[in-house]
């Protein structure tokens, strides 16, 4: 019995790795993983590497997450070309889209914290080069830690939706969903 219960614990632990996506900024694969009714996302963690951090996403969000993303990646389109269009070498601007709550997990303690996390879209424009990130400061202990999810292009933002889209398991809805707009 003692033998069933740290199995069925362990199982609720199981996280499958179903897709990856690349970061230009940090010139690295992160990972997208299913785990029971949730799906996580690697981010990138500042200052310590040894602790990588996931975002948290209910199955229940979760189109809701890939279609904030979209939003956010036609938005981010528009104010690339805004941007050139008038000049603008350096700008930070919030973009008003709305995301579902999320959570951020450490992977070396399984932590869940922020469970009401709002991700905030933030566009960037340093030196002429447009950026769109998420970026957050979370009490971890007794000290700040930041993530951050940077995309450096429409095309990279793309690469991320179609990771999140395409990943193995995919439901069918899903798939013909992006297949007939």
């Amino acid at each position: 019995m003692v033998l069933i219960i740290l199995f069925l614990a362990n199982a609720s632990f199981a996280q499958k790795l179903v897709s990856k996506y690349y970061s230009e900024c940090y010139d690295k694969f992160y990972g997208i993983y299913e785990s029971g009714s949730t799906f996580l996302i690697d981010v990138h963690s500042e200052g310590n590497e040894s602790d990588p951090v996931r975002i948290r996403i209910l199955c229940t969000n979760y189109l809701e997450f890939i279609n904030s993303m979209k939003a956010t990646r036609d938005k981010f389109a528009s104010w690339i070309d805004v941007a050139k269009e008038n000049g603008i070498d350096h700008i930070v601007k919030e973009m008003d889209i709305h995301f579902p709550a999320v959570w951020l997990t450490w992977i070396s303690t399984r932590r869940w914290v922020n469970g009401d996390l709002e991700l905030k879209p933030k566009f960037l424009v340093q030196e002429g080069k447009p950026f769109l990130f998420f970026s957050t400061n979370v009490l971890k202990g007794r000290r700040h830690q930041e993530f951050t999810l940077i995309f450096s292009s429409v095309r990279e933002m793309d690469d991320f939706i179609y990771a999140l889209l395409y990943r193995e398991g995919a439901p069918d809805d899903v798939r013909q969903d992006e297949l007939f707009k």
